[in-house]
C-alpha cells in the first residue's frame, strides 16, 4: 500500500435522488476493478436485508478500487431524505462526486438538496438509464444548466447506463482526471476523521475512518478528541467491500480499525482521533454533535413473553445504530417497552423491519409523533416528546409559550399542480413559501411546513395531487412557537392514558373526530353501550358511541304468558349486571384479559390500545 502516494488517491462519492441508480453504478464500478467477478441481481454494497428488500441505501458504505496504479476509495451514500445525515458525513471524506441524474425523471428534490451539500466539492454529472426508451438527455442537460448553475455545454457529461454497463468504462478515467487528491500530510503524527461505525459480533466496534496526517498500524495507540480515551488499536484494513486486513493505513487512504470498542455509542461520527503522545489543542478540532431524533413512537413486544427476546434484538440493533435513542417505558395495556426516536419515519420503519428480518422478533410500534419543547416563565424548558411529559394543570401557568420544529421542504412538481399543492401546504399550516420556475413546465417551491405535518400524510397527499411526478426533500430549520393542547381517549369515562396525544390546537378537533370514528368503527361491541369521546382537560370535543349487542332472550319462549316473558328477561338482565361486575374466566378476543377481574371495559381499552399500537392511519 505504500507504493501509491495520496498524489494517485481519490476519495468520491456518488449523490443522486432516491432511485436514481445509485448502488447499480457502484456495482459496475467494481465489476470494472475486479473486485466482483459475477454480475449480481442485488446491489453488493446494500449489505443490510432491509436494503435489498426496499431497494434502498440505508448505511453508507465505502469500497477501495485500483485501476491504472491509482486508489479510488467509492463511498455509497444513501439518497432518502431521513438519511440525509449519513450523506453529511461522508462529504468529509469526499474530493468530489459522481452527480448521478435519472435520463427519464431528470432533476429532482434531493438532487437538488444533495448538490447544495456537495459544494466546494468537484462535480462530475453523470445521466443514467439512457437505454430506455422515455430518456431524454437533452432535457436533463438543460435542467443541470437552469437549475444547478452547471456549464455542462462546455464540461463532459457521462451518459451511461448503470442496468447495462453502457458506457460505465468512461467513468473512472473521468475521475482519475477531474477530482482531484486529498490534500493529506504523508510525514507526521497520526491524525484521522470518523466517517462510520458499526458492529460485527466477535469482532467489535468497526470504524470507517479516512487518514489525514501520518499512519496507522495494529498495536498503536489512538485517543479520541470527543470523549478523550485512548484506545489501542487491533487491526487496519481497507474495505473492497468486505474487510481486508492490511498491515498499516497511510495520509489520504479510507479504510477501518478496530481499537476495542464494545459499542458504536463510544463513537462519535466526525471524531477526530489522533497519536495521544502528541500534544494537541483539542480547542481547535471542530467536536461534531450527534445527531438528535426528531420522530418518537413507543415500541412494545407482540407478544409479552417475549420481551427478553426483543430486548436482546433491541439492543444489539442499537450497537449499530447509534442515531437512535433509546428510554424504558412500561404500557398498562401493552406492558413493558421503549420510547425510541428516530431521523424520520422512514428510519422508524426500517428499524422495526430490521428486528423482524434480522433477528424474527414482531414488535408493536405506536404512531409516531415529535418532540416539541415548553418553555417557562423562569427561561427554562422541557422537551415533550409524549403526552406523559406534557405540562400538568398546575404547570401550565407557568409555561410562557410552546414550540414545534419546522422544516425546510424543497417541492419540485409540474407547473398544472402549483394550485392544489399551494392549497396543501396551506392546510399543512406552511410558513414563509417561495417559488422559483424551473422551465414552462416545473416549478420548485421552497416552504417552511411543521415537522408533524411531514410525518403525516403530506406526502401522500402531495404525491395523489401530482399523480407521483413530484419530489419532496427537507431538512430541520428551526424551532417556532405553536398553541399546544393535550388530546385524551376515554371509554365510558375512563381515560386511556396510552393513546392520548399532543397536538397544535389548529389540529386537535380534526385529530379527535378522526381518532373516534377509528376506535368507534374498529373496536368490538359488547354486552353494553361504549362511548368513545375524545376530549381536551374536561371539554369533550369529538363523540361516537358504540351500541350495545342485543341479544333476544325471549325467542325460543312460546305462548302469551307476559309473567314468563318478564321473568326470562329480569333473569338475562341479572347475568349480564354479574358479567360486568366479575367476568372472570371470560375470553377475549386477542388475549386473557378478562382473568384477574378485569372488566369488559378494560377489554375495551386493550383493544382500543392494541388498534392504535398497530399504527391506524387517523
Amino acid at each position: 500500500m505504500r507504493e501509491i502516494p495520496p498524489s494517485r488517491i481519490r476519495n468520491f462519492g456518488i449523490i443522486a435522488h432516491i432511485d436514481h441508480g445509485k448502488s447499480t453504478l457502484a456495482d459496475r464500478l467494481l465489476e470494472l476493478t475486479g473486485c466482483l467477478t459475477l454480475r449480481s441481481t442485488t446491489p453488493t454494497l446494500d449489505t443490510l436485508p432491509v436494503e435489498r428488500t426496499r431497494g434502498i441505501t440505508v448505511k453508507a458504505q465505502a469500497a477501495s478500487l485500483f485501476h491504472s496504479g491509482h486508489l479510488l476509495n467509492l463511498i455509497d451514500t444513501p439518497g432518502h431524505a431521513d438519511f440525509s445525515n449519513e450523506v453529511s458525513r461522508s462529504m468529509g471524506a469526499m474530493q468530489g462526486v459522481l452527480l448521478l441524474v435519472d435520463a427519464t425523471t431528470g432533476v429532482q428534490a434531493q438532487t437538488v438538496a444533495h448538490y447544495l451539500r456537495a459544494r466546494g466539492r468537484t462535480v462530475v454529472p453523470v445521466i443514467n438509464k439512457v437505454d430506455l426508451p422515455q430518456a431524454d438527455v437533452g432535457m436533463v442537460m438543460e435542467q443541470l444548466e437552469e437549475q444547478l448553475g452547471l456549464d455542462v455545454f462546455n464540461m463532459p457529461v457521462l451518459a451511461i447506463s448503470a442496468k447495462t454497463g453502457l458506457n460505465v468504462e468512461s467513468i473512472l478515467p473521468a475521475i482519475i482526471e477531474r477530482i482531484p487528491p486529498p490534500e493529506a500530510v504523508v510525514e507526521g503524527t497520526f491524525e484521522a476523521t470518523l466517517i462510520d461505525c458499526w458492529f460485527r459480533e466477535f469482532r467489535g466496534v468497526v470504524c470507517m475512518i479516512i487518514v489525514r496526517r501520518g499512519a496507522i498500524k495494529p498495536g498503536d495507540s489512538v485517543k479520541s478528541a470527543a470523549n478523550e480515551r485512548v484506545f489501542v488499536v487491533d487491526e487496519v484494513g481497507i474495505l473492497q467491500p468486505e474487510l481486508v486486513r492490511t498491515d498499516y493505513l497511510h495520509a489520504g487512504q479510507v479504510g477501518y480499525i478496530r481499537c476495542g470498542m464494545k459499542s458504536t455509542h463510544d463513537a462519535l461520527i466526525g471524531d477526530t482521533f489522533y497519536d495521544p503522545a502528541e500534544a494537541i489543542d483539542t480547542t481547535e478540532i471542530t467536536i461534531p454533535t450527534k445527531a438528535r431524533p426528531i420522530v418518537f413512537a413507543g415500541m412494545f413486544p407482540a407478544v409479552r413473553e417475549e420481551y427478553d427476546q426483543v430486548s436482546i434484538a433491541v439492543d444489539k440493533l442499537l450497537l449499530n445504530d447509534s442515531s437512535v435513542s433509546a428510554e424504558k417505558i412500561v404500557s398498562v395495556a401493552l406492558g413493558p417497552g421503549w420510547r425510541l426516536g428516530f431521523l424520520g419515519s422512514l428510519h422508524m420503519d426500517v428499524f422495526a423491519q430490521r428486528l423482524e428480518q434480522e433477528f424474527g422478533v414482531n414488535v408493536i410500534l405506536t404512531s409516531p409523533n415529535v418532540s416539541y419543547e415548553a418553555i417557562f416563565k423562569d427561561g427554562s424548558a422541557r422537551e415533550i416528546s409524549s403526552a406523559e411529559e406534557y405540562p400538568s394543570t398546575t404547570e401550565l401557568c407557568n409555561v410562557r409559550e410552546f414550540r414545534e420544529p419546522f422544516v425546510k421542504a424543497t417541492l419540485i412538481f409540474p407547473v398544472s399542480n402549483i394550485g392544489p399543492i399551494s392549497q396543501l401546504c396551506s392546510e399543512s399550516r406552511c410558513g414563509e413559501t417561495t417559488i422559483e420556475y424551473l422551465s414552462t413546465d416545473r416549478v420548485l417551491m421552497t416552504a417552511d411546513l411543521p415537522l408533524v405535518e411531514i410525518i403525516g400524510d403530506f406526502n401522500d397527499r402531495l404525491l395523489s395531487i401530482s399523480a407521483g411526478y413530484a419530489s419532496l426533500d427537507y431538512e430541520p430549520a428551526s424551532m417556532r412557537s405553536v398553541e399546544l393542547v393535550k388530546i385524551g381517549v376515554r371509554l365510558n369515562g375512563d381515560l386511556v392514558d396510552i393513546l392520548s396525544t399532543v397536538q397544535p390546537r389548529s389540529r386537535a378537533e380534526p385529530v379527535g373526530r378522526s381518532w373516534v370514528k377509528k376506535l368507534a368503527n374498529l373496536l368490538p361491541r359488547q354486552q353494553f353501550p361504549i362511548a368513545v369521546q375524545a376530549v381536551i382537560g374536561t371539554k369533550v370535543i369529538a363523540r361516537e358511541d358504540i351500541s350495545a349487542v342485543r341479544k333476544d332472550v325471549i325467542a325460543k319462549c312460546v305462548g302469551p304468558n307476559y309473567m314468563v316473558l318478564m321473568c326470562v328477561v329480569w333473569r338475562r338482565q341479572v347475568e349480564k349486571d354479574e358479567t360486568t361486575r366479575s367476568p372472570k374466566g371470560r375470553k377475549g378476543p386477542n388475549e386473557n384479559v378478562w382473568q384477574g377481574g378485569d372488566s369488559p371495559r378494560r377489554l375495551c381499552i386493550h383493544n382500543a390500545t392494541i388498534l392504535q399500537s398497530k399504527q391506524v392511519v387517523l
